[in-house]
């Protein structure tokens, strides 16, 4: 299978003729719609991490990121840090019964041994934003309504997407390479 076929797979280290870009390490970013493909991008690049935002859903402000899969690696640190440079919080998987980080879209890369993260808007239970969330589950998730004219906090939108930047110029530039916890269920996949 080519790099055509697979989807659009950029080097990181491609990506560094950008005056405002200087990394330490490659980074694979992809790009993919199937897990076949995702899976077999692996070959590509062996030191690849793989995060990817799950319902990202903007509908309030920003004070907290819920990452499943946050204990897993050592990607759990690395978003922890990054966050924190913009004041937000970090929080394992509220509902880790959903088995949602093993129904992620990244589950293709851990089964290939790559360290993973997926994210969305977190929340503290008993709070409006908890209200807004399920109630936005509830009316419009899935619906005729789930269209582009949602109520959008687009500052923590923003905020969010520099957050990730934060996390992927972190693993570019560390110095080694993403690594499963020695502890982790998923370690036993690394090759």
């Amino acid at each position: 299978m080519s790099k055509e076929q697979l989807g659009l797979v950029i080097p990181y280290s491609e990506l560094r003729s950008s005056p405002r870009l200087s990394t330490h390490h490659s980074l694979l970013i992809t790009f993919f719609h199937c897990p076949a493909a995702r899976a077999k991008a692996c070959e590509f690049n062996s030191n690849a991490a793989s995060s990817a935002p799950s319902r990202v859903m903007p509908l309030f402000e920003l004070k907290w990121i819920e990452v499943q899969g946050l204990a897993e690696s050592t990607l759990g640190d690395t978003i922890r840090e990054a966050a924190k440079e913009y004041g937000v919080q970090v929080q394992a998987d509220k509902e880790p019964d959903q088995n949602r980080f093993i129904r992620s879209d990244q589950y293709s890369f851990i089964r290939e041994g790559v360290p993973s993260l997926a994210f969305k808007f977190g929340y503290e239970f008993g709070t409006p934003q908890d209200k807004i969330f399920h109630d936005w589950m509830r009316d419009r998730y899935h619906k005729p309504s789930d269209d582009l004219n949602q109520p959008v906090d687009k500052a923590s939108a923003a905020k969010f997407n520099r957050i990730i930047a934060s996390l992927l110029q972190k693993i570019a530039d560390g110095a080694t390479h993403p690594q499963w916890k020695d502890d982790s269920f998923f370690k036993r996949f690394a090759k």
